[in-house]
C-alpha cells in the first residue's frame, strides 16, 4: 500500500517517503515575481490562502461567517452570486483534496472538482492563460487517475478581486488537449533532468508565453 502525506505548512507532497512535485512547482518557471517587492508577495500570496480557506469551508458547509473581516465578506459575497448566476451548489465539490498520480510522479490539490465534470480552480488575481491552462490540465489528469470520471472536463477559473469576479473557459477543446501533452512533458523532464529544470526546458516553456 502506498504512503501518501500531504504537509499543507510546507505544501509538500511524499509518497513513499520521497517527495513528488507538485503541480505549481512545475509551472515556476513561468512566473516571474522579480520586479514585486517580497513583502507585497508575500501579503498577496497570504490573502490569496485565506479566500482559499473560506472557499473550502463555504463548499463544506462549515463557514464560520462571523470569524471573518468585512474585506472577507466582500469576497464571499461574490463566490455566492458566482454560484447563483452559474447555477452551481458549491456543496456538490469536492473541495482541496490532495491527491497523487502514480505513473507520472507528481501531485496536487485542486480547488474543486464538480461530477459534471468541472474544475474549478480559484484565483485572487486577473486569469493567466497560459499558466492557468496548464494548471488545469495538471489537475485533470490527477482527477482522472484518481476519480476515473468519465466525460470531457470542463475547466474554468474563479477570478476573484474586490470589484466583483470573473468565470473564463480555460482553454479551447484544442487547447485542452494541447494544454495536458505540454503538462505530460513537463512531467517528464522534471525527473530526466533530476528535480531542475535545463536551460533549454525553460527557454522551450517560455516561447508557450507568446
Amino acid at each position: 500500500m502506498t504512503d501518501f502525506i500531504y504537509k499543507p505548512l510546507e505544501h509538500e507532497y511524499w509518497v513513499d517517503g520521497i517527495r513528488w512535485p507538485s503541480v505549481t512547482e512545475f509551472l515556476k518557471p513561468l512566473n516571474d515575481f522579480s520586479k514585486i517587492n517580497p513583502a507585497v508577495l508575500k501579503k498577496k500570496a497570504d490573502f490569496g490562502k485565506k479566500i482559499h480557506r473560506i472557499v473550502e469551508l463555504e463548499a463544506l458547509g462549515v463557514l464560520d461567517e462571523s470569524s471573518l473581516s468585512d474585506f472577507q465578506r466582500i469576497y464571499l459575497g461574490h463566490v455566492r452570486r458566482w454560484c447563483d448566476k452559474s447555477d452551481i451548489d458549491i456543496h456538490n465539490a469536492i473541495a482541496e483534496f490532495p491527491q497523487y498520480h502514480s505513473p507520472l510522479k507528481f501531485a496536487g490539490t485542486p480547488d474543486l472538482i464538480f461530477p459534471n465534470p468541472l474544475l474549478v480552480e480559484v484565483k485572487t488575481r486577473p486569469f493567466k492563460s497560459v499558466i492557468d491552462g496548464l494548471q488545469l490540465a495538471g489537475q485533470e489528469i490527477l482527477c482522472r487517475e484518481n476519480f476515473g470520471i468519465a466525460g470531457k472536463y470542463e475547466q474554468r477559473v474563479l477570478s476573484l478581486s474586490e470589484a466583483g469576479y470573473k468565470y473564463p473557459l480555460v482553454a479551447t477543446p484544442a487547447e485542452q488537449k494541447e494544454n495536458i501533452n505540454r503538462f505530460i512533458w513537463l512531467t517528464k523532464k522534471w525527473w530526466a533532468e533530476g528535480g531542475e529544470y535545463s536551460p533549454e526546458t525553460i527557454a522551450q516553456m517560455r516561447t508557450w508565453k507568446a
